[in-house]
């Protein structure tokens, strides 16, 4: 992980299929991971995210998600937390499906086009700004 006011990368070693990639890190997220990193217990890992126990596991990581599911009352999930942010990225970089295919590390377009697919919610919404 490389992180600076300017700029900041993340290196996922072990990512989907054990593919690596780097992928940007935007200012809010730069800042909430250093402030993280700064307040953490000194440990000798590469990795970011440590626990009382040690390494932050995949099997930890939905602990926590579960744990916060029941306090709000909402479903959470890694998966969920990757979709909200695809959707939300095409949002704010114009359907950029280029773009977000090499940050969520997919090899074909037609993976990340499911992203595109709009809600019922969605969809009227849309309608409703339609003028004749």
């Amino acid at each position: 992980m490389i992180l600076s006011e300017r700029s900041g990368t993340v290196v996922f070693r072990l990512g989907k299929g054990n593919k690596q990639r780097s992928t940007p890190v935007p200012l809010p997220g730069r800042r909430a991971l250093q402030a993280y990193l700064d307040t953490r217990l000194p440990v000798d890992s590469p990795l970011v995210f440590i626990g009382e126990r040690g390494p932050l596991t995949d099997r930890g990581v939905r602990a926590l998600c579960d744990k916060y599911s029941a306090l709000i009352g909402v479903k959470l999930h890694p998966h969920l937390l990757r979709h909200t942010m695809a959707h939300q990225f095409l949002a704010d970089n114009a359907n950029d499906l280029v773009g977000l295919a090499q940050i969520l590390g997919h090899e074909n377009l037609n993976t990340t086009a499911r992203y595109t697919k709009k809600t019922s919610d969605q969809l009227a919404e849309a309608s409703e700004k339609l003028n004749y």
